[in-house]
């Protein structure tokens, strides 16, 4: 499963996609079509109810994907220790804590 695919060797890092902005804009492959049309079939959907679907499906993918934080098991720990158990404010945050309080008042 891992390293070469025979769906993805010699066309890039996002296989036979094309990405495009603005108003470049081509149309799928006719190899890409035909493969759309034969995965829509099998799932009982028009090309287009299919394209929408899958396309609403990556940017569900696409967006959890950078809105969510994912740590391994010591790093989680580490955190939520962190919060339950927050550390001492130290001398120096002390005395600025305490400078910052007369120039407030002070105004």
């Amino acid at each position: 499963m891992y390293g070469r695919h025979p769906y993805t060797q010699g066309r890039g890092i996002h296989g036979s996609c094309q990405f495009t902005h603005g108003t470049d804009r081509s149309p799928p492959s006719s190899k890409q079509k035909k493969r759309i049309e034969r995965a829509a079939g099998i799932k009982g959907l028009s090309f287009s109810d299919f394209m929408v679907q899958h396309a609403d499906e990556a940017a569900i993918r696409t967006i959890q994907q950078h809105t969510t934080w994912t740590l391994e098991d010591k790093d989680r720990d580490s955190f939520v220790d962190a919060l339950i158990h927050p550390a001492q404010p130290g001398t120096r945050l002390k005395s600025a804590a305490q400078r910052y309080k007369k120039r407030v008042r002070g105004k």
